[in-house]
């Protein structure tokens, strides 16, 4: 696979939360230009600086890029984090690609959307 690039898409500076930029999920950054970039990209925080979501990593495929489908997703300790645009929280788990994903991601553990200041663990009924 080729190497990704961030390129136009600003998702995660509208979708995570940056304490050190004063800067609330859900609300784009202060410092960002959406589909342009970062203003301060030479000073920004080390969080912005070593993030990769797991479409930049390579673990989802091009129609998942953060742009394309308004989530961010990032892996944790413990699962996935899957940032999503409060406008469309409501029907995030509801869309038929959202447990393709979790699948595509291969994580077997937990998986948690966040929206703004909104936090919410998702569960999956096992098949018998």
């Amino acid at each position: 696979m080729a190497s990704r690039t961030c390129k136009d898409c600003t998702m995660c500076c509208k979708l995570i939360e940056i304490p050190s930029l004063n800067s609330d999920a859900g609300k784009w950054c202060k410092h960002c230009e959406p589909k342009s970039g970062c203003m301060i990209y030479e000073r920004r925080p080390e969080f912005c600086q070593t993030f990769k979501c797991a479409w930049l990593a390579g673990y989802l495929p091009d129609e998942y890029r953060p742009s394309k489908c308004k989530m961010v997703f990032s892996d944790v300790k413990d699962g996935f984090l899957v940032y999503v645009d409060p406008t469309m929280e409501d029907s995030v788990i509801e869309r038929p690609d959202f447990k393709r994903i979790v699948k595509l991601l291969g994580t077997k553990n937990d998986v948690f959307i966040v929206s703004g200041k909104k936090t919410a663990k998702v569960q999956f009924k096992e098949k018998k």
